[in-house]
């Protein structure tokens, strides 16, 4: 079995718009990149009670948030 999720790259308004259609017309799930959409597109998304999908999250350009190990001063998340 295989779950279809639909990536919505685009504008804030586009984004709620396309994911509507793409349930409309059978996804099982979208995919966001809030390193490009900004995370206020995930939030958005997963407030709408109509929508009731799952919001699959892709780390594209997220990689700034992340520091390096040998950091002694580092604040950030590591992977």
């Amino acid at each position: 079995k295989c779950l279809y999720a639909p990536c919505l790259n685009a504008p804030l308004g586009k984004i709620l718009e396309r994911a509507r259609y793409a349930k409309q017309v059978g996804a099982g799930a979208v995919m966001v990149l809030p390193g490009i959409t900004g995370w206020d597109s995930v939030r958005e998304l997963a407030a709408d009670p109509t929508f009731n999908l799952p919001i699959l999250v892709h780390p594209a350009l997220l990689g700034g948030w992340l520091d390096s190990k040998d950091d002694e001063n580092s604040n950030s998340s590591s992977h």
